[in-house]
């Protein structure tokens, strides 16, 4: 397990320099834990890995604004990964898996099956 200090180094090298090494580090070191997080909030292993890679884009793309004064960056991280999942709440394609669940629930799955044929 890598310690708060080699963490801090690869998160100012990567503010610093953009330094690819330490970018996939970081990302190796949290990505199962906040892909567990976003799986445990949406259910949907594919959903989870697509948003969990859209919150290592925003944390590389939004690293320069984190300010270690003000949290610690795992608390940083989480804010993000809150965000797009609200993201995904607010989506047109959340909606639509929803809806479409919502109407197979109500008319059951063999009336989809029995108009097929």
């Amino acid at each position: 397990m890598e310690t708060e200090k080699q963490l801090n180094k690869w998160i100012r090298r990567v503010k610093r320099s953009a330094d690819e090494k330490a970018a996939n580090a970081l990302v190796k070191h949290y990505y199962r834990e906040m892909l567990g997080y976003v799986y445990n909030r949406t259910k949907e292993k594919e959903i989870a890995m697509e948003i969990t890679q859209e919150i290592f884009v925003s944390l590389l793309q939004s690293i320069d604004r984190f300010d270690e004064k003000k949290s610690s960056f795992r608390t940083w991280l989480y804010s993000i990964a809150k965000r797009r999942l609200a993201d995904y709440y607010r989506s047109s394609a959340y909606k639509k898996t929803s809806q479409e669940v919502a109407l197979v629930n109500v008319i059951g799955e063999d009336a989809f099956d029995a108009n097929i044929e």
